[in-house]
């Protein structure tokens, strides 16, 4: 036997609604009294930079739309449209968009 013990989520908060704890608080304020401090490390990890570091924590990130640029919509195309576009790989849907929008100016 592994000594664990495998409960569903049910369970779970009938134990805790109980005031049941597996938690073995005594070993740990026994760990805490020798000094133990819990290793939050990973061995694997790799070590970052502080100019990596700096860089991730800058990075800017876009925000939400201050008003809808685009209007969500479904539309059935022919499967001929969707593979010509979609073989250029990612953002295949603006392009068509892109298209569809000369489309108009050239025909208001």
């Amino acid at each position: 036997m592994s000594g664990f013990i495998r409960h569903n989520s049910e369970a779970l908060k009938t134990l805790r609604q109980r005031g049941e704890s597996q938690t073995d608080w005594e070993w740990i304020r026994q760990q805490e009294q020798a000094g133990a401090e819990p290793d939050m490390s990973d061995p694997d990890d790799a070590e970052v930079t502080e100019a990596e570091f700096r860089e991730v924590l800058h990075k800017r990130q876009r925000g939400l739309q201050k008003s809808p640029a685009k209007v969500p919509t479904n539309i059935r195309l022919s499967p001929e449209v969707v593979q010509f576009f979609k073989a250029d790989g990612c953002g295949w849907q603006t392009r068509l968009n892109r298209v569809l929008e000369e489309y108009v100016g050239q025909h208001s």
